[in-house]
């Protein structure tokens, strides 16, 4: 699943999946694609045979994938992120539930996984040390390469005007400009 409108498609039209367990990690995200998923699946004539909700506060997921095992779904559908979708599909596997665990794109990741660099476990320490009540999440190393590459676009563009325009304020130039 890439998290977009034909998923659901997917699933019943060309896996032929017509009973599925969905969970969600208990995010915006999460929640929004199972919500998508599911009433567009439904409206198909699929069925929810089960709804669950994990927390990223833990990765003991036993007693979900337990109702998952019991449910009878032809797969798993899961809404959320790879630090909780990991230890759920690990779980699943190890519990002995064959079914497909499909996911959205925030399950995969481009480049190292997070934390797996020294400037990835700078980035975590740091903003530990700040004190944020919001967890940096899987993008947050994206938002913080993208906002540094701004950053740098704008350094640049800024060096560019001040040597080869040397603009002049309201007060002239100052003291030590070049003529």
């Amino acid at each position: 699943m890439g998290g977009g409108s034909g998923d659901h498609g997917l699933a019943y039209n060309t896996l032929h999946l017509t009973k599925v367990a969905v969970v969600d990690d208990g995010k915006a995200y999460g929640q929004g694609v199972t919500q998508n998923f599911t009433a567009k699946f439904t409206a198909l004539g699929g069925k929810v045979v089960l709804r669950q909700q994990i927390s990223d506060a833990s990765i003991d997921y036993s007693a979900v994938v337990d109702d998952i095992k019991t449910s009878g779904a032809q797969a798993v559908v899961y809404g959320g992120e790879y630090p909780q979708a990991a230890p759920l599909a690990k779980q699943l596997k190890e519990a002995g539930v064959t079914v497909p665990l499909l996911a959205a794109d925030a399950v995969v990741t481009a480049g190292a996984p997070i934390g797996a660099t020294a400037a990835q476990q700078k980035f975590i320490s740091e903003y530990k040390a700040a004190g944020y009540t919001e967890p940096y999440g899987i993008f947050g190393p994206y938002a913080y390469d993208a906002t540094m590459a701004i950053i740098h676009v704008w350094a640049f563009v800024v060096l560019i005007v001040v040597l080869l325009f040397r603009p002049q304020g309201l007060l002239g130039r100052r003291a030590g400009d070049r003529a």
